[in-house]
């Protein structure tokens, strides 16, 4: 089991984490934590490797690299790799490569959401008003991310940077936004 700390860095798969973290049905906040759990490992996950085969997203699985606590229930710190981040990382290949070349890190607290994007290209504005590119997140409400993972706003760097958005669909959307040809 990994060390519930930032400096972790050992990646467990997603469904792995789950397996090992039951949630107790006395828990208040028990559904809307495994609905947090099954949308990145359904949703997210199958939205960023859109166009590979089932064997490609289940090699590649959405991982936990950290943890937080909030409600008194453990929750993971996510890390999503693009296809085409994990071809350049390994020296793979994938039929539909191009497109989003990143890392993306995020966390759910029942409140709000952080996400990183390490991108090795400078990412298209083409998210409108789906978050303040001037806000810098402040490394303490990013709970159970390390401070190196905590980047600046969009504003300043189009390649790696953090954001707080609102609900689950920003999220998605912020995805789907990201990996748009």
């Amino acid at each position: 089991m990994m060390p519930d700390t930032p400096a972790a860095t050992h990646a467990v798969p997603l469904q792995d984490w789950i397996d090992n973290h039951p949630i107790g049905s006395e828990m208040y906040w028990r559904s809307p934590a495994q609905a947090q759990l099954a949308f990145v490992r359904d949703e997210l996950h199958h939205l960023l490797w859109a166009g590979t085969s089932f064997e490609d997203r289940r090699a590649h699985p959405p991982t936990v690299i950290s943890s937080h606590v909030s409600k008194s229930i453990l929750l993971p710190v996510y890390e999503l790799l693009t296809p085409a981040r994990v071809a350049r990382e390994s020296g793979g290949y994938f039929d539909h490569i191009g497109g989003l070349d990143a890392r993306i890190r995020l966390r759910y607290n029942f409140f709000n959401w952080v996400v990183s994007v390490e991108s090795h290209h400078h990412i298209t504005d083409r998210f409108r008003d789906l978050f303040d590119r001037e806000a810098a997140t402040n490394p303490i409400y990013a709970e159970g991310f390390a401070e190196r993972w905590v980047h600046a706003p969009f504003a300043q760097d189009r390649r790696n940077f953090t954001v707080t958005l609102g609900t689950r669909y920003d999220v998605w959307t912020l995805i789907w936004l990201l990996r748009a040809p």
